[in-house]
């Protein structure tokens, strides 16, 4: 069977790995700095709507890494995406859903 790679999702709609000039622009990980610093008392709404947007953008790349695809394409990148925790991923992001 032939396949062809898709894209890990991890890349906005705009973007791809081939593009190396482009910059990152996004504050989707202000929440984390503000937890490891001791500061989670002050995370808001908009923190917690950012560590959402991360869980998803993780179990999206989970998905990606089990898809037949990656798997046969390019193994290396599909086992470091099965490390990622579903389960766990999917408890945090109800979590969050329920703080919302």
């Amino acid at each position: 069977r032939e396949y062809q790679l898709s894209i890990p999702p991890i890349y906005g709609p705009a973007s791809s790995p081939f593009e190396l000039e482009d910059e990152i622009d996004t504050d989707d990980d202000e929440w984390i700095s503000l937890a490891l610093s001791g500061r989670a008392s002050s995370i808001d709404i908009e923190n917690i709507l950012q560590a959402d947007q991360i869980v998803k953008k993780l179990l999206q790349l989970r998905t990606w890494a089990d898809l037949p695809e990656t798997v046969s394409l390019a193994p290396e990148l599909s086992q470091i995406g099965t490390k990622i925790d579903r389960d766990i991923l999917k408890t945090l992001h109800g979590d969050i859903s329920d703080t919302i």
